[in-house]
């Protein structure tokens, strides 16, 4: 019984570590989310997820994004003068793996 507890223990752990991760690479990603607090990187999050239509997050960025030039320019910051292209990190791509993962081609 000892043994099962162990095991639950640590899957917890490593389901709250990921889930920290997450949330870390995240918000990091927010474009001006130093000059957000945390509050407002979860409701800006759920404002993208909620939106029906690509048009109108598009629209929620550009607007987060003249939101945070002016904060920036109250504290005296500069920040870039284009809000970044959504999407712009890891992600679907060519990418410069070579296709030796498991399955190798077999249909799987």
């Amino acid at each position: 019984m000892i043994k099962y507890s162990l095991i639950i223990a640590g899957i917890a752990a490593s389901l709250l570590m990921s889930a920290h991760v997450s949330i870390a690479a995240e918000s990091n990603q927010v474009y001006g989310s130093q000059l957000m607090t945390k509050q407002e990187r979860v409701e800006f999050h759920a404002r993208l997820r909620n939106a029906s239509s690509n048009a109108e997050r598009e629209r929620i960025r550009n607007e987060h994004h003249k939101k945070m030039q002016k904060r920036a320019e109250k504290k005296g910051l500069k920040i870039p003068d284009k809000p970044p292209t959504p999407g712009g990190g890891m992600g679907a791509g060519k990418g410069s793996a070579d296709g030796n993962g498991p399955g190798r081609g077999k249909g799987r």
